[in-house]
């Protein structure tokens, strides 16, 4: 079973080779060791049971690689390491690609949910509004890798203050809305990313 499970990825694996043929922009990820040494993987890896599977750079030019699908002993990795890199590679892609839209997006929704708070009659029910859309604001900055969580802190500054005048009007007592699940997601300086030569 074991053995299927890692033939499986594997095979899942190849098929980036011929999307790298393709010269497909992918995110370099970092496999540390404990024995000091750094395998870069094209795209990211899997791991599966006590191996770490994943597409290797062995040459090529930077548009058009030549991978290799290999694995490595999982114990051998160094995880705490290889996870903090990991988590600031997918940081960095993320902000560069579809940051920003998702970013307007959440902005315009907020938006178009503020006026309409306003506009209500209802005041139950623009509390309800207000507080439903704070929660989905306040667990952006999760889903999307800590991404302007600054900004995201300002947006529910906003809507605590919509909201606890919403429950004043309401005749509740005022409470401060529960705080904002943070995730800290930065790119390290210290961590560049990984090329591979040509050959």
């Amino acid at each position: 079973m074991r053995f299927v499970r890692i033939l499986g990825v594997m095979v899942c694996l190849a098929g980036m080779v011929q999307s790298a043929s393709a010269g497909s922009d992918v995110t370099l990820f970092r496999l540390y060791m404990l024995d000091g040494s750094v395998l870069t993987s094209y795209g990211e890896f899997a791991r599966v049971n006590d191996s770490v599977v994943f597409s290797m750079p062995v040459g090529g030019k930077p548009e058009q690689p030549r991978i290799q699908v290999t694995s490595v002993n999982a114990a051998l990795v160094d995880w705490p390491r290889t996870e903090k890199y990991s988590a600031s590679a997918r940081f960095q892609r993320y902000a560069e690609t579809r940051g920003e839209e998702d970013f307007r997006i959440l902005s315009n929704e907020v938006a178009v949910a503020l006026n309409d708070i306003a506009l209500s009659s209802n005041r139950q029910q623009a509390l309800s509004l207000a507080e439903s859309v704070r929660r989905t604001v306040a667990d952006w900055p999760r889903t999307h890798y800590g991404y302007r969580q600054n900004d995201v802190r300002e947006i529910l500054s906003v809507l605590d203050q919509a909201i606890s005048s919403l429950r004043v009007a309401a005749g509740a007592t005022s409470v401060a809305p529960s705080s904002m699940p943070a995730r800290s997601v930065r790119a390290s300086p210290s961590a560049p990313r990984p090329t591979f030569s040509g050959g």
